[in-house]
């Protein structure tokens, strides 16, 4: 049936031309998923129920245009609903809250890495943990530490990381990279090494996926800066 169909292309362009907010989350977006879905339903039950016959013609391109509207119309609703992965849930650190600086840095390199270690831990509720390598060894450590005083400057995940861009690891419990990272504490959740000249900056997560890329592209900026600074 003809009327059918086209009660739902008419339907589904009401839907798309109706003036509302592109706000995602919204309930605009369930409501024409489902109206999109509902259409979809109504049109395949026109064509087995109703249809006495497989419909050629006229009825066949009604059909086609609302299955096209009605597809659309829930896409549209899709993209504007809210499915975000949930956030994991953050874990106690294993660990001793301290602080070192290596005895042999001048007061310039020293205070220019307590600030990086200061202002990443200031800024992010989910890093615990901040370690400063530079020149070859370790100068910095600060908030929840592991067994080990230094960063393992042998690791491959640590060496591939200073030749490279850097290396994020979102869920450090999952990987045979977490041998790399004896020296963060036992049960870290997320780990990062942002390499900058002479040198890198290590953190450590509480939770799996802490960091968005937006923190990821902020802390390799800090990392600049320090290299800098320490130059």
């Amino acid at each position: 049936m003809r009327w059918l169909a086209a009660a739902a292309v008419v339907a589904a362009a009401a839907a798309f031309v109706a003036p509302a907010p592109r706000v995602p989350g919204t309930a605009l977006g369930s409501a024409r998923l489902v109206g999109g879905v509902a259409g979809l339903g109504a049109v395949a039950a026109n064509r087995v129920f109703l249809a006495p016959a497989l419909a050629y013609g006229a009825q066949s391109r009604a059909d086609l245009l609302a299955v096209a509207a009605c597809a659309g119309l829930a896409l549209d609703g899709l993209s504007l609903a809210a499915i975000d992965a949930r956030d994991a849930e953050p874990v106690v650190l294993k660990g001793v809250r301290g602080a070192g600086v290596a005895a042999s840095l001048d007061p310039a390199a020293r205070t220019a890495a307590e600030w990086a270690a200061s202002s990443i831990l200031a800024a992010s509720s989910t890093i615990k943990t901040v370690f400063v390598y530079h020149g070859g060894a370790t100068i910095l450590r600060r908030g929840v530490l592991g067994d080990r005083n230094a960063v393992d400057d042998t690791a491959v995940t640590f060496t591939d990381a200073l030749a490279g861009d850097g290396t994020y690891v979102p869920s450090l419990q999952d990987v045979p990279a977490r041998a790399d990272f004896r020296y963060l504490p036992r049960n870290a959740q997320a780990a990062l090494v942002a390499p900058f000249a002479g040198g890198a900056l290590v953190v450590a997560c509480d939770r799996k996926r802490a960091l968005a890329p937006r923190d990821v592209a902020w802390l390799r900026a800090v990392a600049r800066r320090l290299g800098d600074l320490l130059s």
